[in-house]
């Protein structure tokens, strides 16, 4: 089976639109889950909220007294309510809350068989342009602030081809090699951080950034010999800080990893740029941890340029989302137990 792209399966099947007077909702579109983005039969969490946002971006769109405004997302907030089943066909729904000058709300539903599976909370509005990517180096008085990218190695250093590549979208373009603790900068005491270099084949979408936040080892498999568990996401609410960077495919270039697996550039625009994730969790409590997911866009540095420059691509590079969820760890035995009990009320 040939590779499967992210940005392929979020195309919606259908449209409707419907004037405000008649519904409180004013679009709806419908999908089929890709199994390709599922781990057994249930599809990860950050996939069925890109869905949901690729639809309010494309409602945004479709009204012309919104696109030019409220453009870009900027706190997306959710609640699984249902589990969702791989190959099913969903809808996906969005209103709209309430509207300012510069800030639009809305609400958004992804249903199966009339039922809500996830409710999220939308807040959208119109970022300024970076002034320029990679940013500049930051100089007093800054009328912003970020700081710099958690990671400690360029992915284009030499090392990087020793890193583990993860087999866990192996049906996918998408590729995701881990980054040894000892390259990661925000020197936690505690075993719960994480990194990685991730390689989508194509160039990252806003509808792309919540399957980013939602790629992450958790806690529970870094600090102990975890069992093999599901980890079913709660509650997820995604920040989006700065707008995407320019992106351009044409400028791509590539670095090979030890397994002939390459990772390539996933900026579009003018620019040659990288993503990396930097993970931290802190709290296990009664089957269920917290985790906050970083997503960084970094600059394109190698050779002699990447010599000089030493950590100043840290500074220059920019987050583009943060997500920080609660799920839950559901042991094989957990779930045997579930079984158990809901095969007991059945014959009740």
């Amino acid at each position: 089976m040939a590779p499967h792209s992210l940005s392929e399966s979020l195309v919606p099947l259908s449209t409707k639109s419907l004037p405000q007077d008649q519904s409180a909702t004013n679009f709806v579109q419908s999908y089929t889950l890709d199994r390709h983005w599922a781990f057994g039969s249930v599809p990860q969490g950050g996939y069925l909220l890109g869905l949901i946002l690729n639809t309010c971006l494309n409602f945004i769109g479709s009204q012309p007294e919104l696109r030019d405004k409220y453009r870009d997302p900027l706190v997306l907030t959710s609640h699984f309510l249902r589990r969702s089943e791989a190959g099913s066909r969903v809808e996906v729904a969005v209103e709209v809350v309430h509207r300012t000058k510069k800030m639009l709300w809305l609400n958004g539903s992804l249903s199966y068989d009339g039922k809500p599976n996830i409710h999220t909370t939308h807040i959208f509005t119109l970022h300024p342009p970076l002034p320029s990517f990679p940013l500049p180096a930051p100089s007093p008085p800054l009328p912003t602030y970020s700081p710099p990218c958690p990671i400690g190695i360029h992915p284009s250093h030499p090392s990087v081809r020793d890193f583990q590549l993860l087999p866990w979208y192996k049906r996918t373009d998408v590729k995701v090699l881990e980054i040894p603790k000892e390259h990661l900068q925000r020197s936690l005491t505690e075993n719960g951080e994480w990194g990685a270099f991730v390689d989508f084949g194509e160039p990252v979408t806003v509808a792309s950034l919540p399957f980013l936040v939602d790629t992450f080892k958790n806690l529970a498999e870094l600090i102990v010999d975890q069992p093999p568990s599901w980890y079913p996401t709660l509650a997820l609410q995604i920040e989006f800080p700065f707008p995407l960077p320019p992106q351009s495919p044409s400028t791509s270039t590539s670095l090979s990893t030890s397994s002939t697996t390459t990772i390539t550039s996933t900026s579009t625009g003018g620019t040659t740029a990288k993503i990396a994730l930097y993970a931290s969790s802190r709290v296990i409590l009664e089957g269920r941890s917290d985790t906050t997911v970083e997503v960084w866009i970094i600059p394109h540095v190698e050779g002699e340029e990447l010599a000089q420059d030493g950590q100043g691509w840290r500074e220059r590079s920019v987050l583009v989302a943060v997500g920080r969820q609660s799920n839950a760890i559901m042991t094989s035995q957990r779930i045997k137990e579930s079984k158990a009990k809901n095969v007991e009320k059945s014959k009740l």
